[in-house]
């Protein structure tokens, strides 16, 4: 099994940040959640949201919205829907 905290962290330093935080971010998630086993959401649907209230409130087209958030123009009408009412 991968063990998808050394994945982050390679995947950080990558980026250029800085190793010694990357690593006791790391550290310290292990520490909390070390030895259980956990679900890993392949999207944030909640950061997906802010992205799409944003994107209808700064008037963006739904297609458009569509490909910057990585959803379906259909997930957008509908969550659109559920907000309007």
């Amino acid at each position: 099994m991968q063990d998808p905290l050394a994945d982050a962290l390679a995947r950080l330093l990558a980026l250029g940040l800085d190793r010694d935080l990357c690593r006791l971010a790391i550290a310290e998630t292990r520490q909390r959640w070390g030895g259980s086993q956990v679900y890993i959401q392949v999207i944030d649907r909640r950061q997906r949201d802010d992205e799409i209230r944003a994107g209808l409130a700064a008037g963006l087209s739904v297609p458009a919205l569509s490909r910057r958030v990585a959803a379906s123009p259909a997930t957008i009408r509908r969550r659109k829907g559920e907000w309007l009412g």
